[in-house]
């Protein structure tokens, strides 16, 4: 199975890719990690996308997992989701998502507009809410 896990870096992304080798279990063939990064033309945006993939592969790392790694830099996280996982052949879209929204919606938007136009079939992996404490 070939997947294909995008990621912004967020704590829910992480919290997303940390869960993914369970997921997924022995099912998990080629995985590539694709860091999107919206161009704003600045310089620190690009430095924190490189930090922001290299952390993933390091969580991927202690998994015992080497993906390939993809940066890819637009002003359309979706739209440049969809171009690599045609690319790469992706058999399924991994990103995570947060419990709500920054607007209080039950989905963000990168997650909705993805289950709205992949052809292939969408993970989204919420972050899980804290625990109360006993």
């Amino acid at each position: 199975m070939r997947v294909l896990f995008a990621t912004d870096g967020s704590r829910s992304a992480e919290a997303a890719l940390e869960r993914l080798p369970v997921l997924l279990g022995p099912g998990l063939g080629q995985l590539s990690v694709v860091l999107i990064a919206v161009s704003s033309g600045r310089d620190d945006g690009a430095a924190r996308a490189i930090a922001d993939l290299a952390r993933s592969k390091e969580i991927l790392g202690r998994q015992g997992i080497v993906p390939k790694s993809i940066w890819r830099v637009g002003q359309d996280p979706v739209t440049v989701i969809l171009d690599v996982a045609a690319s790469e052949s992706a058999d399924l879209v991994v990103v995570g998502s947060r419990a709500k929204s920054r607007t209080g919606a039950p989905l963000g938007e990168v997650p909705r507009h993805l289950l709205e136009r992949s052809s292939v079939p969408v993970l989204l992996v919420r972050q899980q809410a804290a625990q109360p404490s006993d």
